[in-house]
């Protein structure tokens, strides 16, 4: 995984498709809602709880991270892409120890 790329969602979004590409040198964390507990509790983040997943990311070999949040389109989505995203950390895991 190099890049993860957000894109608005046609089905939610009254604008146009914007498309954002994030570089990362490497997924450190993948947090659903549930997993942060300091997080502010406004009217509206409360209706998008569910589908909020909160990317940390390191983006270079230098310890520097950062983190990107999105909402995804459905609750079941949101399982389906931190299943996915934490196989490909797992993999990622295996093939740095394999070359160690």
């Amino acid at each position: 995984l190099t890049d993860l790329i957000v894109r608005q969602s046609k089905k939610t979004s009254k604008s146009k498709v914007i498309e954002q590409r994030i570089h990362i040198g490497s997924v450190l964390d993948v947090l659903r809602d549930r997993d942060l507990p300091n997080l502010p509790r406004s009217k509206r983040l409360r209706l998008l709880k569910d589908r909020l997943i909160v990317v940390q990311y390191a983006i270079d070999g230098t310890g520097n991270h950062d983190f990107v949040a999105f909402v995804q389109d459905e609750e079941t989505d949101c399982d389906v892409f931190i299943t996915c995203l934490n196989m490909l950390r797992v993999r990622a895991q295996m093939v740095k120890m394999q070359t160690a």
